[in-house]
C-alpha cells in the first residue's frame, strides 16, 4: 500500500513537472558582490532554462543595475565606478560595451562633482543609449528654486536627468539629447521665485518640496538623493520614455520626440507639451490630487512597457516593493492614452487607472531593487532581489520556472530573459558564406581588392560603397576582438 502511495505521488509530481511551460529563453543577470569590493568574482551570467551556462562575462567593477544583451551578442554593462562622487544605492558612473569574449569594445565614464550616472540604462533601436543621471545642485540653488529645506548634512540636492548617448569607438560619447527634472518644477511657497503656482493645477510639473532629500535608501550612505529614479525604458512606437521614482512612489512618462531645447520647455514635440510630464501614476498626493491613503506605489522599481506582440501589449509593468507590510507585488496597469499622444486626466482628479492589476504577490518580498518582465508567451519573469531569486509565472500565477542564485552576492538586482533565438549571427564580412567571419574571409577579401575575385555582398564592412583596406582593418578587428557590426 505504501509503495502504491509513493508511486501515485511520483506520477502526480511527474505530470505537474511536464505541465510546466516556461518560456524557452536565456536569462541574463549580474549579482552584486558583498560591499561592492573587488575581493569577489564579479560576473554577468547567461543561462538556459536547465541552468546550463551559455556565457559568462567577468568584470573588474560591480554592476550599477542590470546589463543588456544586444542581438549581435555584445553586452551593455553599466558599472559602479571605484570612487563615485555621489555615493548612494544604485550608483553607476561607467558604461562598457563588451564582446561575447569579454573584450571591452567601448567605454565611457560620466562621474564628476556635477553629474553622475546611476541605476538603469536603455539601449535604443538607433544604437544610442538612454542613461539616468544625477545632476548636483547646492542648497542655495535649491532654495532659489523654492525648496524650503535641505534635509542632509552635505547641503546638496541631486536631481535626476536623462541623457541620450551616441557611443563612439573605442571610447567617449556624444550626448545627442537630454531631459532634466530641473526644468519642470513647481513650487507654491514664494511668488518671487521661479515656478510659482498652484500644485493641484499643474500635474505636468513636479513639486520641488515633495519628498525627503538624502534618505539614503537604507544603505546608510550620506547623500543628497531626492527622486532615486531607478528604471527607464523607451517606447519606439510612441517615441516616449517611462521612468520610475522610488522615493516619490511614482512613475512618469515624457516625450522623446522633442529636441533638447524643447525638452527644457513646456511646448513642442508630438504631444505639444515639451518636456513636461505627459503622465504620472502611483502617488496623487505628489501633485495635490490625493492623500497618503491614495498612494498605490511604495518604493517601485523597473517600470517598463509590455512589448509589442506580447499579451498586455502597451500596458505598464512594474515591481511594487512596498505593496503591503513585508509584501511586494508585480503590478500591471493600463495608462489612459489619448490619440494625440497625451494622457487623459479629469479636472481636479488624479490620473487613472483607479487601481492596477496584481500579477503576482506570493512570497516575493524585497524592500529594494527587483523587477518584472512580460515574456512573449504571456508568462511574467520576476526578480526578487534580496532573495537572489528569479521566478517565472504564467497568467494564472502558477510558477513555471524558479531559480535562486547561491553564489557569493548580496542581491541579484534584476534579470532579463531573451528568446533562445535572440542572438543574430554576425554574417557581415562572411564573404565565403560559411556562417562566420574568420581568416578565410580575410583572404578572400584581399583577393577581391586585388581584383583576383569578384566582389560579393558583405565585404564592404563599413558600408561606404567601396571594398578597400578599411574593410580589411574592420575584419581583423572583429576576428581579434569580436567588434559588433552595429557600431562599426
Amino acid at each position: 500500500m505504501r509503495r502504491a502511495h509513493v508511486l501515485i505521488i511520483g506520477i502526480v509530481f511527474t505530470v505537474l513537472l511536464l505541465a510546466l511551460d516556461p518560456f524557452q529563453g536565456m536569462t541574463l543577470f549580474s549579482p552584486w558582490p558583498p560591499g561592492f569590493t573587488n575581493n569577489w568574482e564579479i560576473t554577468t551570467r547567461l543561462v538556459d532554462n536547465e541552468l546550463n551556462t551559455i556565457n559568462t562575462w567577468t568584470h573588474q567593477l560591480a554592476a550599477a543595475q542590470n546589463p543588456y544583451l544586444l542581438a549581435d551578442s555584445t553586452l551593455l554593462y553599466p558599472y559602479r565606478v571605484a570612487e563615485p562622487p555621489m555615493n548612494a544605492s544604485g550608483v553607476g558612473g561607467g558604461l562598457q560595451l563588451l564582446s561575447w569574449q569579454g573584450n571591452i569594445l567601448w567605454e565611457m565614464v560620466i562621474a564628476s562633482d556635477s553629474i553622475q550616472l546611476h541605476h538603469d540604462i536603455e539601449p535604443m533601436p538607433n544604437g544610442n543609449i538612454l542613461c539616468i543621471a544625477w545632476e548636483r545642485k547646492t542648497a542655495e540653488e535649491a532654495n532659489a528654486m523654492g525648496r524650503l529645506e535641505i534635509e542632509n548634512l552635505l547641503n546638496e540636492f541631486w536631481v535626476d536627468m536623462i541623457l541620450e548617448i551616441d557611443p563612439t569607438l573605442p571610447e567617449g560619447e556624444n550626448i545627442v539629447w537630454q531631459w532634466r527634472f530641473w526644468d519642470h518644477l513647481i513650487q507654491d511657497v514664494d511668488p518671487s521665485l521661479p515656478g510659482y503656482g498652484a500644485i493641484v493645477d499643474h500635474p505636468e510639473l513636479l513639486d520641488i518640496n515633495f519628498g525627503t532629500i538624502g534618505a539614503g535608501m537604507g544603505s546608510g550612505l550620506l547623500n543628497g538623493d531626492w527622486l532615486h529614479t531607478n528604471g527607464i525604458q523607451y517606447n519606439a512606437k510612441r517615441d516616449q520614455i517611462v521612468i520610475s521614482s522610488r522615493n516619490l512612489g511614482e512613475l512618469y512618462i515624457i516625450d522623446h520626440s522633442t529636441t533638447s531645447a524643447e525638452a527644457a520647455s513646456h511646448s513642442g514635440g508630438d504631444a505639444g507639451m515639451g518636456g513636461d510630464l505627459l503622465y504620472r501614476w502611483g502617488n496623487p498626493a505628489a501633485y495635490g490630487r490625493g492623500t497618503a491613503e491614495d498612494q498605490q506605489l511604495v518604493y517601485p522599481h523597473s517600470v517598463n512597457w509590455i512589448p509589442q506582440y506580447h499579451p498586455g501589449e502597451g500596458n505598464l509593468l512594474l515591481y511594487n516593493n512596498g505593496y503591503g507590510s513585508f509584501q511586494s507585488a508585480v503590478m500591471e496597469l493600463v495608462p489612459p492614452l489619448n490619440e494625440d499622444h497625451t494622457y487623459h486626466i479629469d479636472p481636479d482628479e488624479a490620473y487613472g487607472p483607479a487601481e492596477a492589476t496584481i500579477v503576482y504577490s506570493d512570497n516575493i518580498y524585497s524592500p529594494i531593487l527587483s523587477g518584472a518582465q512580460r515574456l512573449p508567451n504571456g508568462n511574467t519573469l520576476m526578480t526578487v532581489a534580496v532573495q537572489k531569486r528569479i521566478v517565472e509565472v504564467n497568467s494564472n500565477g502558477i510558477i513555471q520556472w524558479d531559480y535562486t542564485y547561491n553564489g557569493n552576492s548580496n542581491v541579484v538586482p534584476r534579470a532579463l530573459k531573451y528568446d533562445i533565438d535572440y542572438l543574430v549571427p554576425n554574417t557581415l564580412g562572411d564573404v565565403n558564406g560559411d556562417g562566420g567571419l574568420d581568416i578565410l574571409d580575410l583572404v578572400h577579401t584581399v583577393a577581391m581588392i586585388m581584383g583576383e575575385e569578384e566582389l560579393v555582398d558583405g565585404a564592404d564592412m563599413n558600408d561606404d560603397g567601396i571594398t578597400d583596406i578599411l574593410d580589411i582593418v574592420l575584419q581583423i578587428q572583429f576576428i581579434l576582438y569580436g567588434t559588433p557590426r552595429s557600431i562599426q
